[in-house]
């Protein structure tokens, strides 16, 4: 491996022209410059360039690697170093290569390029600690992206700090990016602790953007994919975009957001502006107020006291530790209070209710039936009298047509004697020695039910088992 030590010259033509594994060294205090062309350009793999000096090239600065086969190439750049190139300060087409920037990277263009033949699983490295600057900062035509920065990165206005292509990317920002963020499609992850002043765009793809204890200084698009974004505690304007995309708190304190825009947000979304996100994952410690809107929503509360609201949708409503309240909406949601004395009520449609540990209240009011069958009725998978649990029937009038709110009669596996205002139950065979309990309500006094509950399994139940 050959090493070649640059010295003070201007060429104009390339000023280093390395061999297949050739090395370069630019010393402290050395400036090599080339007024026609590239300063050092590196044929095949292996290349190690280490800049102390300056390099200028008219075309391009450092360019290592052209081929589909070509691995290896690196570049450093220590404090006090510079390359600048006009058209690209250092452009690598190298598989398994690296650029580590603790001095200058410039350009008029592209600050630095990564493309050629790379394979979308062709993984380049840069981590910046000094400045990379340019009419585009980092723009990988091809190839896979592992970005750290802890320096700054930038571009001219209204152009792209980053812009990676098909691969898996990874950007990890603990310094300042100026410019957009252009993730492409790829299952990318942003993780933000810097500063961003630009749009964030992550385009196709099962994205991630972590943006705790960062700042985006502008609009975030998750793009089409299921994403997740798990916000920052400065205001953030996010779109989820096409997919089934998630708001993820579980490692933020007390928070209250609700996607259909109802209530101011608090917590660490205080101030933020969400829009085409379906599900959220709220605080694992801490109390959530977390509501959806009229599309299929997830809302996961964790281990205190939550309020879930699913609103319109097939909704997913799951709650862990605490006394939670858990309300379904317009259409067919599940419901899972977890540990905890929870309050579930499942609004229209045919809804799957569970309570989870604790003694829990299964609560039902006029029009949360949706048949009168084992298979159209609402469905309570572990009621529980040892545990304490309840099915509160009070909101329901028992004798319709009447002026008051009257009570049940609960009757329990006796016919209906075409008397308004009786509950009996039934059991259904589900399989062959296994049964299901049916709960039936005659409200009109015609002798047929007029809504159901089923229970899973047998239950003989007691008037007790009710609130009337």
């Amino acid at each position: 491996m050959p090493l070649r030590i640059a010295t003070n010259q201007t060429t104009t033509g390339i000023t280093y022209n390395l061999g297949t594994l050739d090395n370069l060294y630019v010393p402290v205090r050395v400036s090599s410059v080339s007024t026609g062309d590239n300063s050092v350009l590196g044929s095949g793999g292996g290349h190690k360039v280490v800049v102390s000096g300056n390099l200028f090239g008219a075309h391009i600065g450092i360019e290592l690697g052209s081929a589909q086969t070509d691995s290896g190439n690196s570049v450093l750049v220590n404090a006090g170093g510079s390359v600048d190139g006009f058209d690209n300060g250092i452009n690598l087409s190298a598989k398994n290569g690296r650029i580590t920037n603790h001095g200058s990277i410039s350009s008029v263009g592209s600050a630095i390029v990564v493309g050629g033949e790379l394979n979308t699983t062709d993984k380049i490295v840069i981590a910046n600690f000094g400045t990379i600057a340019g009419y585009n900062g980092i723009f990988f035509a091809s190839g896979t992206g592992v970005i750290n920065n802890f320096g700054v990165i930038s571009s001219d206005p209204n152009n792209t700090a980053i812009f990676t292509d098909a691969g898996d990317d990874i950007v990890r920002n603990h310094g300042n990016i100026a410019g957009t963020v252009r993730l492409f499609s790829g299952n990318d992850k942003l993780i933000n602790r810097g500063t961003i002043v630009g749009d964030v765009k992550l385009e196709a793809n099962n994205d991630v953007l972590d943006n705790r204890g960062g700042l985006i200084d502008g609009q975030i698009d998750m793009g089409s994919g299921d994403d997740r974004f798990r916000p920052g505690s400065n205001a953030d304007f996010a779109d989820g975009g096409a997919g089934i995309d998630t708001l993820d708190f579980s490692d933020a304190g007390s928070i209250k957001v609700a996607l259909d825009g109802s209530f101011a947000f608090t917590g660490v979304a205080i101030g933020d502006s969400y829009a085409q996100f379906e599900n959220i994952l709220g605080s694992r410690t801490e109390t959530n107020t977390l509501v959806g809107d009229e599309n299929d929503n997830a809302l996961i509360g964790g281990g205190d006291k939550d309020t879930l609201s699913g609103l319109g949708g097939a909704d997913r409503l799951i709650s862990g530790f605490g006394n939670d309240i858990l309300l379904g909406g317009s259409e067919d949601d599940l419901l899972n209070g977890g540990d905890g004395a929870d309050r579930l009520t499942g609004g229209s449609g045919e809804d799957t209710l569970t309570g989870g540990g604790g003694a829990d209240l299964f609560l039902f009011g006029p029009g949360d039936f949706s048949g009168i069958t084992r298979n159209t009725s609402d469905y309570i998978a572990d009621f529980s009298r040892a545990s304490g649990d309840k099915i509160n029937l009070a909101a329901v009038d028992a004798k319709a047509g009447t002026a008051t709110n009257d009570a049940f009669t609960f009757i329990g596996t006796a016919a209906f004697q075409n008397v308004a205002g009786e509950l009996r139950i039934s059991f259904v065979e589900t399989s062959p020695g296994f049964f299901d309990t049916l709960i039936l309500g005659d409200t009109n006094g015609d002798g047929t039910a007029d809504f159901g509950i089923t229970l899973a399994s047998q239950i003989t139940l007691l008037a007790t088992d009710f609130v009337l």
